[in-house]
């Protein structure tokens, strides 16, 4: 059983006086209990980082449910923006796939897809959806012709999660028999295949630049590959349970990761270290995200939650409540005013 959630964020307006003094104009929906831990919030934050004391302030009071998507009968599994926004993309376990104006909620198209869907993605030119089935199956659709263009019915292990690369020739797969593969969008055929993990692998992303693969496992551990020889960089390790998800930072110098161990944590891509641990969630973390400024990132939960994470102060800004049940993924706007969220209560949740 699942939902989708989507959060937008609210008009807000603020303006900076005379040097250290700064008013915040908050909007009348925000109450006092709101304004309250907002400043007990602040008295975490190093004088250090006073420069971005405004920006700080906006992140605490500035998301709010703005609409609830119902039309999914189970589970969702995957909701993607599009890379302009424009469109977001849903697929669940009732084997539909969706898209969505994140502008007015409304349901644009509906799919059938073969099997059970995991993952539902864009292209980078947004011309087509990739859609990878647990059984394995990928399947490529074209969203201006709404019929399915490629098949790879390949059945090679059961399939968690897939990227495109930059120029959207190449689609990268992650499986439960602790592979890696790359399948060649015009043919159809496996290019390459890196050596993996222990265990399934349950994330994977390329690098910003392209020249690196990141990959996440049940085996606890998370992975930096050159893409080009298939090497293994880096083995970055420090989580207590499966690594449910991994991403690279917009820059590609930072990786934020989640886990079953209840914590997000912060690493460096240049030495592997460890930067920072996040704690807050109650249960698994299912999946994490930076936003475009680098400066924050989200993460869900199986508690139920969507929180928001300042990365200089270590502090959650937000905790963002509404799902009935374990939320199963998210995704923010490029422009970074919107969040969507899915969850294992059929919905989808928009906020803003």
């Amino acid at each position: 059983m699942g939902n989708s959630v989507i959060w937008k964020t609210k008009r807000q307006t603020y303006q900076t006086t005379k040097e250290k003094d700064v008013t915040v104009r908050y909007t009348k929906e925000l109450n006092e209990v709101q304004i309250i831990k907002h400043w007990i919030r602040i008295l975490n934050i190093k004088l250090g980082w006073i420069n971005d004391f405004d920006k700080i302030v906006l992140q605490y009071v500035k998301y709010k449910s703005w609409g609830i998507l119902k039309e999914h009968k189970a589970t969702i599994r995957s909701v993607k923006f599009s890379l302009d926004g424009s469109y977001i993309i849903s697929a669940a376990d009732d084997t539909t796939i969706r898209t969505w104006s994140p502008e007015s909620g409304q349901q644009l198209r509906r799919f059938e897809a073969r099997c059970f869907s995991n993952i539902a993605i864009f292209s980078p030119s947004g011309d087509t959806v990739v859609l990878g089935a647990l059984s394995g199956l990928i399947e490529l659709l074209d969203m201006n012709s709404e019929s399915t263009v490629t098949i790879l019915d390949v059945h090679v292990g059961q399939l968690l999660d897939m990227d495109f690369s930059s120029d959207g020739k190449k689609i990268l797969a992650s499986y439960n028999d602790g592979a890696i593969r790359m399948w060649s969008v015009d043919s159809g055929q496996m290019i390459q295949q890196l050596p993996g993990h222990q265990s399934t692998v349950s994330s994977i992303q390329f690098s910003p630049d392209g020249q690196m693969i990141l990959s996440s496992s049940h085996d606890r551990t998370i992975v930096l590959w050159d893409v080009e020889s298939s090497a293994r960089l880096k083995e970055l390790k420090g989580h207590s349970g499966t690594v449910m998800c991994a991403r690279f930072s917009p820059n590609g110098q930072f990786i934020v990761s989640g886990s079953h161990d209840k914590t997000v944590r912060i690493w460096d891509v240049e030495t592997g270290k460890e930067l920072k641990k996040l704690e807050g969630h109650s249960r698994t973390v299912n999946q994490v995200k930076y936003f475009s400024d680098g400066q924050s990132v989200l993460s869900c939960s199986a508690d139920g939650t969507v929180r928001l994470w300042d990365l200089k102060s270590g502090c959650e800004t937000h905790i963002l409540k509404g799902h009935s049940d374990l939320v199963t993924a998210i995704d923010i706007a490029p422009d970074g005013r919107t969040i969507v969220s899915g969850s294992a209560d059929c919905t989808i949740r928009i906020w803003k």
